[in-house]
C-alpha cells in the first residue's frame, strides 16, 4: 500500500541525511557533500509531486550512480577545471573531456578537497 503526502522540505531533507547516515562507509565530509546534493535537489523541486523512494534514491546513489573524487585523485587540470564549471554554477560537464578515465557526467556537490560526481 502506498500512502500519498506533503511533506515540510527540512523534513524531507532530514530523511536523506539519515539515509545517507545509515552507509556507515562514508566519511562525514563525503555524507556532507551527499546532502548538499539532496537538498539542492529539494530547492530546486526535483521531488516536487514525485513518487520517491528515499532508501532506493541514496542506496543507489551510493552504491553505482555517484562517486566521491579527492583532489588528489585528479589531475591539476582536472581539477581546475571541475572546480571552474562548480564555481560558474554550471554542473553538466557530460561533453567536456577529463583525463580522470572514468567519464564524468555531472558535479553534484564540491568541497575544498573532494567532489562528488554523477558518471
Amino acid at each position: 500500500m502506498q500512502v500519498t503526502c506533503k511533506i515540510k522540505a527540512d523534513h524531507l531533507a532530514n530523511m536523506f541525511w539519515d539515509r545517507i547516515q545509515y552507509w556507515g562507509n562514508l566519511s562525514k565530509e563525503d555524507m556532507d557533500l551527499f546532502y548538499e546534493m539532496y537538498e539542492r535537489n529539494i530547492d530546486d523541486g526535483l521531488y516536487e509531486g514525485a513518487e520517491i523512494d528515499i532508501n532506493y534514491i541514496v542506496d543507489n546513489d551510493v552504491t553505482g550512480c555517484c562517486s566521491v573524487l579527492l583532489k588528489t585523485d585528479l589531475s591539476e587540470s582536472d581539477w581546475n577545471k571541475l572546480k571552474r564549471f562548480y564555481d560558474d554554477g554550471e554542473r553538466d560537464v557530460s561533453c567536456e573531456s577529463f583525463d580522470y578515465e572514468i567519464g564524468i557526467g555531472f558535479i553534484e556537490a564540491m568541497s575544498e578537497d573532494r567532489v562528488l560526481v554523477r558518471y
